[in-house]
């Protein structure tokens, strides 16, 4: 059996997200979600919120540079717990939207990353 793209994408992120969202039912049963929005683990990190717009934001755009296409706009809106499992819910039903065949081909296509500062990134 071989490992493709497809094994090292989809699944990890989907992984990755169902265990991110269950984190937020644990945390919800321990403290206070408006404070644990805005809790940092250290000075220099984002809030807990943007934490879980970035993963998001990595999973579904990785998905879409690997096969070519567009992914879906989610707007950084989310301030509550629910909101953000339902941005993992919208996340993980994209990525599961993705066969082995869609990626087929995905290990020699040419990504290009380009940052708000004008830098940069391309490989294969």
């Amino acid at each position: 059996m071989s490992f493709e793209v497809y094994d090292a994408s989809v699944p990890v992120f989907v992984n990755m997200l169902t265990n991110m969202r269950a984190w937020l039912e644990k945390a919800a049963s321990e403290k206070d979600q408006s404070v644990l929005a805005d809790a940092r683990l250290a000075p220099d990190m984002r809030p807990l919120v943007a934490q879980y717009q970035m993963a998001s934001d990595s999973a579904k755009n990785a998905l879409a540079r690997l096969t070519g296409t567009e992914a879906p706009s989610m707007p950084d809106s989310e301030s509550s717990f629910d909101e953000l499992k339902k941005r993992i819910d919208r996340t993980i039903a994209y990525l599961n939207g993705f066969d082995r065949s869609s990626l087929v081909g995905s290990d020699d296509r040419e990504v290009v990353l380009k940052f708000p500062n004008g830098m940069g990134y391309q490989g294969r």
